[in-house]
Order: structure tokens, then sequence, then C-alpha cells
């Protein structure tokens, strides 16, 4: 099990310190910033469309080592879907506001 948390940390400190989606895209399609009242993680996400393809994604901001690397994470896996898939995200993430 020492094995899978030392993977996992250091996943998180790769993400959160080096992350290279950690930046501004030049004319962005969609940009949503997120913000979380009770710890104060503030994030911005920027969205580039290819026609039906999520050409390339983005985030600024600033938070924990977790939010920072689950939102690099999470671009690294929309990154060339087609934007359907992000779309099903952010209709979700809406019903639950």
């Amino acid at each position: 099990m020492d094995d899978l948390a030392d993977v996992y940390n250091d996943l998180i400190m790769e993400h959160s310190m080096n992350s290279y989606n950690k930046k501004h895209l030049n004319n962005p399609d969609f940009c949503e910033i997120g913000h979380n009242p009770n710890c104060g993680d503030e994030i911005t996400l920027e969205l580039k469309l290819n026609g039906d393809i999520i050409e390339d994604l983005s985030f600024t901001g600033h938070g924990c080592a977790i939010s920072q690397a689950s939102t690099s994470i999470m671009i690294d896996t929309l990154r060339g879907k087609r934007n359907y898939c992000y779309f099903y995200w952010y209709d979700k993430k809406r019903d639950y506001r």
C-alpha cells in the first residue's frame, strides 16, 4: 500500500508544483471561475475548441496542492476529447450548485 501512496503523492506533487497546464490561453472559447468559500481555493478554467474537439484547456488561480493537481489532471484527461465530454461534466457540475 505504501507504494501506491507514494505514486499518488508523486503525481499530486508533480502536477501541483510543475503544472504545464497552469497558464492563460489566447482567445479561449469558454472561461469559468470556480471558488471554494470554505478554503479559499480559486481556479479559472479556460477551454479552446477546434470544431467538436477540445483542443486545449488551461487553468490559473491559487489553492492547495490537491486542487491544483486535480485540475491539471482533469485537463490532461479532457484534452483531445470531443466537446460533449466537457459539456456533460459542465452540466453535471451545474446541477450541484
